[in-house]
């Protein structure tokens, strides 16, 4: 049938029957504004299933923006010669030792320039700009693709780690055990364990010791300068080691 249909001609089809049709219907829904569903009080609301894009944060941007511009910095810091400049509140912010040394009763108060004679100065930058951004650029470079870098870095993860102890940096200091643990090597093994041992970082003295329990590694360890060196100066780590390794024969003939 047509479109339309004269009277006549539809009673006269096949279409009527006893008096009745059936009409086949095809309906398409329009959603205006992507408006679907309603609140209690029968407004509707948008459900759209993309919702409005919202950048990633970038405050830690922002941050590195202040302190490498010295935008409101109230104090500087003297390190070996260099100087940096940064913002008390900031820094009291991170760290309890700052906090305590820049608005407690320590003797830096109301310092404007203060001295660090301890640190070195590429490692007082790691930190500060660790403090702004919570990252460390250094670590996050792939380990293949700089060999003899990646000697200068793991160094610097070491002393990282020590002023990361000494102003109470919690995270970079497990930043700087876990990026240590993951480097660990023949080479690195026995003044990593140092560090460790030195800076109460237990899971990480764990994994040198466990490293060094393997006798293909521990031989190859004894032969360096730096094992040697355990045992005048650090005795006590070296009977840590032997401790050990007594420690997991014991159990592998245990469980044998």
């Amino acid at each position: 049938m047509g479109q339309f249909a004269k009277r006549s001609d539809f009673e006269a089809s096949k279409h009527l029957k006893d008096d009745a049709f059936t009409i086949k219907c095809t309906v398409t829904v329009v959603k205006e504004n992507n408006l679907q569903g309603t609140t209690p009080c029968g407004i509707a609301v948008p459900t759209s299933n993309f919702g409005i894009a919202v950048p990633t944060s970038n405050l830690n941007q922002h941050f590195v923006h202040l302190l490498e511009n010295g935008d409101g910095a109230d104090i500087t810091f003297i390190v070996k010669g260099e100087r940096f400049k940064a913002n008390r509140c900031v820094l009291a912010a991170r760290s309890a030792v700052f906090n305590a040394e820049l608005f407690g009763c320590m003797k830096e108060k109301g310092k404007k320039i203060i001295t660090i004679k301890d640190i070195d100065a590429p490692i007082f930058k790691a930190m500060l700009y660790f403090i702004y951004s919570d990252s460390v650029p250094d670590f996050e470079g792939n380990s293949d693709d700089y060999v003899d870098e990646k000697k200068d870095v793991i160094l610097m993860a070491q002393h990282l780690l020590a002023a990361a102890d000494r102003y109470d940096l919690e995270r970079l200091k497990l930043m700087c055990e876990d990026f240590l643990w993951k480097n660990l090597n023949v080479s690195t093994v026995v003044s990593t364990l140092i560090m460790a041992e030195q800076h109460n970082c237990n899971q990480l003295e764990a994994e040198c010791l466990r490293f060094m329990r393997y006798p293909v590694n521990f031989k190859a360890v004894a032969l360096t300068d730096e094992f040697d060196d355990l045992k005048t100066d650090f005795p006590s780590i070296l009977k840590k080691i032997e401790l050990f390794n007594l420690k997991m024969k014991y159990y592998s003939k245990l469980f044998r």
